[in-house]
């Protein structure tokens, strides 16, 4: 289970703590207006920002303390530089990294599974592509495979569907997501889209300038609430929010 408690941020201006919990097979889907702090709370997560108060907990170990954060926590940032000269393959075995000893070089079963995360992101075919020939879309499907070769219960997502096709944001993330959940991982993730959100929250954050809010989707994905949040009215029309 991952706790976080009365945790604060170093974000300016963030009036409150947060509070959560998240139990194997839930996603938690964070929701703000640009500049709320909401990637903020994502790096804070996922260990490369201050924490300024509280703690966040996996299973009742500290995050912070834990040596082995690699193997527990995978993180998805919002962009990723496209740093070295590797292919598609080499890109996704080095999410292995964490699974390896100093000595050690990469296994059989590190390629495979490298080569199983290709597959559930439809670009194997790919696999002997240099990345920084790749397009927008094609590098994040690359990077969700690399999350799901480092093989990790807890997931920490910014804005996954970033720069992909309809296709790839209504069937491959969710179904990855889904996927993961029914093997007991856990899933934090930043999406815009409250409608999209709602097919798989279990729990909700709002961040805005006026602090955190979390409650279960129900009750936080309402015409009144998002419409608050966003500074913009929300219908509910025949069971999708529309923005109006």
């Amino acid at each position: 289970m991952l706790s976080v408690d009365a945790l604060r941020t170093s974000f300016d201006g963030q009036a409150n703590a947060i509070d959560c919990r998240l139990a194997p097979g839930q996603v938690l889907v964070v929701l703000g207006p640009n500049g709320a702090g909401k990637s903020w709370l994502m790096r804070t997560l996922a260990g490369l920002n201050p924490v300024m108060a509280g703690a966040v907990r996996w299973h009742e170990r500290s995050l912070a303390d834990c040596t082995d954060s690699a193997r527990i926590r995978a993180f998805l940032s919002q962009e990723e530089a496209r740093v070295f000269p590797m292919t598609v393959f080499e890109q996704v075995l080095s999410a292995r990294a964490p699974w390896l000893q100093w000595h050690q070089s990469h296994s059989v079963q590190d390629e495979q599974k490298a080569r199983e995360s290709l597959v559930k992101v439809d670009m194997l075919a790919l696999a002997d592509r240099m990345v920084d020939s790749l397009s927008g879309g094609e590098w994040q499907r690359v990077r969700l495979a690399g999350l799901l070769a480092q093989d990790t219960p807890l997931w920490l997502m910014d804005e996954p569907t970033e720069h992909l096709d309809p296709k790839h944001i209504w069937d491959t993330v969710p179904g990855l997501v889904r996927a993961h959940c029914r093997a007991s991982g856990s899933v934090v993730l930043v999406g815009h889209d409250p409608d999209w959100a709602a097919r798989l929250a279990d729990q909700v954050v709002f961040v805005s300038r006026d602090g955190w809010e979390v409650g279960t989707a129900s009750a936080m994905l309402t015409e009144p609430k998002l419409s608050a949040l966003y500074g913009h009215r929300f219908v509910d029309h025949d069971g999708r929010w529309v923005a109006g």
